[in-house]
């Protein structure tokens, strides 16, 4: 689970501006209400040249790998969209290759010429099932409700683990993403410094026969790739982040909200990974227990929306750096 709403969009109206106002208002409602951000992944103007195929495979490895594709939406009536072989690719047959390629994706197919009960009936001849149909003059209402529902059912406690530590590792690629930044642009010395440390750090346990030859393998790698080993944890990132917080050039509000990382975050992440599910004695609801720590059902949403204001941080932080 994440705090990203990604959605794979297949429509050659998407740029036109009154569907970005759609896109617009979509994202507000989906942060008002749920506290997450809506990304949106224009297939069709990554379509040129019949690269749907090409797209498609990227779409089922990423959702294999990562869940990261949450929701397709397909227009019934597209321009000029082809696969591999150079064949035209309607709506319908879009729609039909997300499902046999993705049976568990939600889907929803739109239209402002043929109505919810038309497209109903095109999708039973693509013999294509668990399709939400919808009208275009609609979409952004009926879109909310349908995403909603999406994540009411992610919104289980079981799964807030998950939200967490995804969220985590979200925020660590950040974090190297800055690092990467500040030491490309300190100069030479400073970044080789910077690297020799964290591949000390890295072969400090190793036993003293491996060490020598594990650390000039390891200093052949770039930055990025040092501080992706798996024995660099995320505290170890945050503590390098935070050696040069002073020259982040942090406000007020970044500041407290970076200064309280660990304890919002990472603590979080700590205790919420070795967490049991229980049940509320007082409630019956489901939780997550460990030891006098719990967390129930009503508290995903501040979970949610503190993990948001934290990442939504970091990114600024490394927009500043560009």
């Amino acid at each position: 689970m994440k705090t990203k709403f990604k959605i794979a969009w297949v429509d050659d109206n998407l740029s036109d501006e009154q569907m970005t106002i759609n896109q617009d208002r979509l994202a507000r409602k989906l942060s008002r209400k749920n506290k997450f951000s809506m990304e949106v992944d224009d297939i069709y103007a990554r379509s040129d040249e019949g690269k749907f195929d090409d797209i498609l495979n990227e779409i089922v490895k990423e959702v294999d790998s990562s869940n990261c594709i949450d929701l397709a939406m397909v227009d019934y009536e597209l321009g000029q969209i082809t696969d591999a072989n150079g064949e035209l690719l309607t709506g319908p047959e879009i729609a039909k290759r997300f499902r046999d390629s993705l049976p568990t994706l939600d889907i929803i197919f739109y239209s402002g010429k043929k109505s919810p009960s038309d497209l109903r009936n095109i999708m039973a001849k693509e013999n294509v099932d668990c399709v939400s149909c919808i009208d275009r003059g609609t979409l952004v209402d009926d879109a909310a409700l349908i995403v909603e529902k999406i994540l009411h059912r992610a919104y289980k406690i079981s799964t807030l683990r998950g939200l967490i530590l995804n969220s985590v590792c979200e925020i660590d690629h950040l974090i190297i993403e800055i690092l990467d930044d500040h030491y490309s642009n300190a100069g030479a010395p400073q970044k080789t410094a910077f690297c020799e440390d964290v591949t000390s750090y890295i072969v400090s346990n190793r036993p003293r026969n491996l060490q020598t030859s594990e650390k000039a393998s390891l200093l052949l790698l770039d930055l990025k790739e040092l501080l992706k080993n798996k024995r660099i944890t995320s505290g170890s990132l945050f503590r390098y982040v935070r050696d040069i917080r002073g020259d982040l050039n942090l406000d007020a509000t970044s500041t407290s909200l970076f200064d309280s990382y660990w304890n919002d975050i990472l603590e979080l992440r700590n205790t919420a990974a070795h967490a049991k599910e229980a049940m509320c004695e007082t409630t019956g609801q489901a939780m997550l227990k460990n030891g006098a720590i719990s967390y129930r059902h009503q508290d995903i949403d501040g979970i949610c929306k503190l993990i948001v204001a934290h990442e939504l941080n970091f990114n600024s932080i490394l927009q500043g750096l560009k």
